[in-house]
């Protein structure tokens, strides 16, 4: 019995110490399936040359300038018979392409108005006043880089204010933070739109991940729903299970998780089925081989049923027939052997231990985690959602809070919008700019019409 005790606080102080001492990031603790993957199958030459063809097409959409400098005529000059620039001709020619960055730069655009008046001196026209955002002195296009900066590239309006003051531009943090949050507002219906439509998906992906929120003590949480081709993001002020219920409401079908009891209230019998994570249990086994060197075992075999999702995806087979097959030919062995394996390790290991505390998750959450192997829609993890979520944690390290409840909401907002738009593979700034200005114009106008995946870039 000491000894069970020591074990523990022995791997409770290495926690310890792993939290103030060690790495801190997920990445450099864990090894990615990714590259677990790579080791036992190298990428395909065809997927190899798909990468290169995706990058040259990315090239195409560059911006091309000619530039064709002469040879200078003091280095035209021939130290063997003396001749000069005259007698030298042309014999061919060399091409060298360079990616220019230039300084990114605003522009001020000084807007003259004429007003004419008619001769019997009783009517008066103006020219139209230029669009502005709000009731300040920008356009949507700087709402839209904000927008892009902070929810996109993770960095806060206060540096984009100082870049922009770095140009000379009158950059206020305040008046920026009300552009932010104002284009969240502007942007809300859309958002809300984009939720119900992922709510109402028969398969469903969800996750969460905390946020200080400056007028509480407790944490504020970002919880994003996903389905195949969109992302919805929430605030909410605490952790609890109203909002998936808010969000999922008795919608019906499939809801892929991790364990978290917060999804109890939407997974039950007269609603959705929930689906395990088997990414988050292969992470807990990750974690107990420091002191535990036989959870290899499970690794690896956690690794198999990764890599019959590799093959599935590189054959193009995801999510039909064939992928089922596959899974009950390769993933239902893998998984027979891998709890069998744990049944006989689950006596051998302390309960609140860490390897005990993998063998528990895994068995208590056996049907949830086996699930995928009766419908081949059902991914084997939750590892599309946690993916969706990694930008509010980079963000998180930046901007650090939100200031309350309500900046949460508009914030969710515009990251379900860039998040949409990524999905869509549109540029993220060129609908903002334009969407925005056409619900300042129009704030009737139809929402459906103004989803990125229906959006066309203006004339």
């Amino acid at each position: 019995m000491l000894r069970q005790k020591t074990a523990i606080l022995d791997e409770r102080v290495d926690d310890l110490n792993q939290k103030l001492f060690g790495k801190r990031s997920e990445r450099q603790r864990i090894p990615a399936i990714a590259n677990e993957i790579r080791k036992r199958n190298p990428s395909s030459t065809s997927e190899k040359q798909s990468k290169q063809k995706a990058t040259l097409a990315r090239k195409k959409q560059l911006e091309s300038i000619p530039e064709h400098p002469a040879v200078p005529a003091e280095r035209c000059h021939c130290e063997y018979c003396g001749d000069g620039p005259e007698e030298f001709q042309l014999v061919g020619t060399k091409t060298s392409t360079i990616y220019s960055m230039p300084q990114m730069r605003l522009s001020k655009r000084v807007v003259t108005r004429d007003t004419r008046a008619c001769s019997c001196g009783k009517t008066m026209v103006s020219a139209p006043a230029p669009k502005r955002f709000g009731k300040t002195q920008y356009d949507a296009s700087v709402a839209a880089n904000l927008v892009t900066g902070k929810c996109e590239d993770s960095i806060p309006v206060a540096r984009q204010a100082q870049q922009m003051t770095r140009q000379g531009a009158p950059a206020n943090r305040a008046t920026l933070n009300r552009v932010f949050l104002r284009a969240g507002e502007m942007l809300m219906p859309l958002a809300n739109c984009i939720l119900k439509q992922v709510a109402s998906s028969d398969l469903v992906l969800a996750d969460e991940t905390p946020m200080r929120q400056q007028n509480q003590k407790s944490k504020g949480y970002f919880w994003v729903f996903s389905n195949e081709h969109l992302s919805a993001y929430v605030y909410s002020s605490n952790r609890s299970g109203d909002t998936p219920k808010e969000v999922l409401g008795n919608s019906q079908g499939d809801l892929v998780v991790d364990g978290f009891t917060g999804y109890n209230q939407v997974t039950t019998p007269d609603k959705r089925r929930r689906s395990g994570c088997n990414a988050h249990a292969r992470r807990k086994f990750c974690e107990a081989k420091p002191k535990t060197p036989e959870a290899q075992f499970a690794i690896d075999l956690y690794t198999e049923l990764f890599l019959v999702e590799f093959e599935a995806k590189r054959q193009r087979i995801t999510g039909t027939k064939a992928h089922l097959q596959l899974r009950k030919a390769r993933s239902a062995p893998a998984i027979e052997k891998l709890y069998k394996w744990l049944e006989e390790q689950e006596p051998l290991h302390l309960p609140k231990g860490k390897m005990g505390g993998a063998i528990t998750y895994a068995m208590n959450n056996r049907e949830a985690l086996t699930r995928f192997l009766t419908d081949a829609s059902i991914p084997i993890s939750n590892n599309h959602s946690e993916r969706q979520l990694r930008g509010i944690a980079l963000g998180r390290k930046n901007y650090m809070s939100v200031g309350h409840a309500k900046a949460g909401q508009k914030i969710a907002a515009l990251y379900t919008i860039v998040a949409c738009c990524k999905a869509a593979g549109i540029n993220s700034t060129a609908y903002l700019t334009d969407i925005l200005e056409r619900l300042a114009e129009l704030p009737e106008v139809p929402i459906d019409s103004l989803l990125p995946t229906k959006w066309k870039p203006p004339d």
